[in-house]
C-alpha cells in the first residue's frame, strides 16, 4: 500500500531509465553494455572485445544517435528526398572521470578529435563480443554537462560507420556483418556486408 503521493511517485519511476541502469552491478562485476573508445579522452586498463593492440575505452552509461532525410511533397502526389540529411548529435551519458577535463578542453578550444568509438558489447558463451560498432570520425565536442558524478557530452561528425557484427548464438562464431558508412562531405552512404 502507498502511504503517500512521494511514495508513489517514485516507485512508479523505478524501470523508468533501463536503458541506463541495466549497468547496475547485482552481486558482483558485470560486463558494461556500452564502452567508449577515443584515445583522445580515455585511458583505461578496460580492453575493447575484440580491440586492436592499445585500445581502451570506459564503461559508457547510454549513448543517442539519430538522423533524418528532409523530404518536401510535390503537386504530383510525390516524395522529394533531396539529398539534405540531418543528423542528432550523437550524446553519450558516462561516469565523471579524468577524461571530464579533456573533453571540456577540446570543447572549449575547438580541437577537432579524429575519432570516437561505441561498442555495444553482449556476453556469448561467456565471451564478451562487440556486437556493434559506431564509429565516428573528424568530430567536434559540441556540449559538455555535468549532473552529480555523471556527464554527459554531445559532438558533431563528418564520417559515420555503423557495423553491426553477427553471431551465432550457439557457439559465438563469427557469421559476418551489415555495415553502413556516411560520408557528411560527400552526402553520400554506403552498405557492405559479407564475412
Amino acid at each position: 500500500m502507498v502511504n503517500n503521493e512521494n511514495e508513489m511517485f517514485n516507485n512508479s519511476n523505478l524501470f523508468a531509465n533501463q536503458d541506463i541502469n541495466h549497468n547496475n552491478p547485482v552481486g558482483g562485476a558485470r560486463t558494461p553494455q556500452y564502452i567508449i573508445v577515443c584515445k583522445d579522452f580515455f585511458e583505461s586498463d578496460m580492453e575493447t572485445p575484440d580491440s586492436t593492440v592499445g585500445e581502451s575505452g570506459t564503461p559508457c552509461l547510454s549513448i543517442k544517435t539519430g538522423a533524418m532525410r528532409l523530404v518536401t511533397y510535390d503537386a504530383s502526389g510525390e516524395l522529394d528526398g533531396d539529398g539534405k540529411i540531418a543528423f542528432q548529435n550523437p550524446i553519450a551519458c558516462l561516469k565523471y572521470g579524468v577524461w571530464g577535463p579533456k573533453i571540456q578542453e577540446y570543447m572549449y578550444n575547438g580541437k577537432q578529435v579524429e575519432n570516437i568509438a561505441i561498442h555495444r558489447v553482449s556476453n556469448i558463451n561467456n565471451t564478451n563480443i562487440a556486437v556493434q560498432k559506431l564509429e565516428y570520425d573528424k568530430c567536434l565536442i559540441k556540449t559538455y554537462e555535468q549532473v552529480n558524478d555523471t556527464i554527459t557530452f554531445s559532438f558533431c561528425f563528418l564520417v559515420l560507420r555503423d557495423i553491426k557484427v553477427l553471431y551465432s548464438s550457439a557457439d559465438g562464431t563469427s557469421k559476418g556483418m551489415v555495415a553502413v558508412s556516411f560520408d557528411a562531405a560527400a552526402v553520400k552512404a554506403e552498405l557492405k556486408s559479407g564475412s
